[in-house]
């Protein structure tokens, strides 16, 4: 979830002399390199991927990265580049460059789109999706997440199944947080059948913590619609019923809601606050 990215500042950026005539050299490397088949440039790509965040605002970064990446695919394959494409998305989100990770991510998503390594790419698609959500764009968000159930239930590795209702219940967390309650009430529904045939130990909430996040955000919804839209209610409500969690999700309520008096202002800015959506 977003809120795992990190927000802090630039730490680690390695000071570099000459950045310039070192950029333009490597780049006279990268144009001499088909006639030098031997040259060993995985360490070159090595100690510029290390160098990442010194260099990422050069304006050859790009092109350089790209033909480095080329370079090592052409040894090591599609894998590699995809790998170190995750490693520098990894670097750009500890330094809360968002947009230049999610670019990263989508790299590695589409490198390691192939049979034998879709058990990368699902994770990309998520880490994309959660990226997404940071940003505030939830629809996107929720299509990568969606886009990941999608893959993993299809795919021929059955294990890869077990990312299906986290990506669901994703899914639903981002149609909440674009204000559509009642589709993410539906979607969540859709994640617990999901969670029932292909979690493992699915009555264990302590190891599945998306399902205890789900359940808290269901019921605050729920909470809302009894207390400020009754016309709603009906709708949540018949979603639990059918999961058979409606006691449940009623008891967590009950724990939850305490002495605190609250009103449809209250409630509305601090959606605000938190850049949700506003209910329903």
């Amino acid at each position: 979830q977003a809120e795992n990215i990190p927000v802090a500042p630039p730490t680690d950026a390695v000071p570099v002399r000459d950045l310039d005539g070192g950029m333009h050299s490597l780049k006279d490397l990268l144009m001499h390199l088909p006639n030098a088949p031997t040259f060993p440039i995985e360490h070159t790509a090595d100690l510029f991927e290390f160098c990442t965040l010194s260099l990422a605002e050069h304006p050859l970064y790009e092109v350089l990265r790209d033909g480095l990446d080329e370079a090592v695919a052409r040894i090591e394959g599609d894998s590699a580049k995809a790998a170190r494409a995750k490693a520098r998305a990894h670097k750009f989100l500890e330094v809360n460059q968002a947009l230049r990770a999610l670019a990263e991510v989508h790299a590695a998503k589409i490198n390691w789109w192939h049979g034998e390594t879709l058990d990368e790419s699902i994770p990309m698609m998520l880490l994309a999706a959660s990226i997404y959500e940071h940003l505030g764009l939830f629809y996107a968000a929720k299509l990568h997440a969606l886009s990941a159930a999608v893959a993993a239930q299809r795919a021929t590795d059955t294990s890869l199944r077990a990312y299906v209702p986290r990506a669901l219940v994703a899914a639903a967390a981002y149609e909440s947080e674009a204000g559509n309650w009642c589709t993410s009430s539906r979607l969540f529904r859709i994640g617990l059948l999901a969670h029932t045939s292909y979690a493992e130990e699915p009555g264990d909430f302590e190891r599945h913590e998306y399902l205890q996040q789900g359940f808290a955000r269901e019921s605050f919804a729920l909470q809302v619609a009894r207390d400020f839209a009754p016309d709603y209610e009906h709708y949540l409500r018949a979603n639990a019923q059918e999961s058979k969690t409606e006691e449940f999700r009623d008891q967590l309520i009950a724990e939850t809601s305490g002495d605190e008096s609250w009103n449809l202002e209250t409630l509305l800015a601090s959606l605000d606050r938190q850049r949700f959506g506003r209910p329903f």
